[in-house]
């Protein structure tokens, strides 16, 4: 469950943080995408995030830049969210 802190910010609770539950099933085979062309595993799916995290860092941007993403709704769209 969300919780809100003291400025009745909603906050996630740590058990509905996807970043972390993927960072912690890196090295998992099992399913953790599926889509109308094909699946990804949490493993894949990491190969994909850590690959497009890497795109963005050789073009200049920083942590703690603002990326906007305007893709159709696909695979990729995932990688560059949680990569950026």
């Amino acid at each position: 469950m969300d919780t809100k802190d003291a400025d009745q910010t909603l906050v996630a609770s740590p058990q509905h943080n996807i970043a972390a539950l993927l960072s912690e099933r890196a090295d998992d085979d099992s399913l953790a995408l599926t889509w109308a062309g094909g699946t990804f595993t949490y493993r894949q799916l990491n190969l994909l995030t850590a690959s497009a995290r890497d795109w963005l860092l050789h073009r200049g941007v920083e942590t703690g830049d603002r990326v906007a993403l305007a893709l159709p709704n696909v695979p990729a769209m995932v990688g560059l969210y949680y990569g950026a």
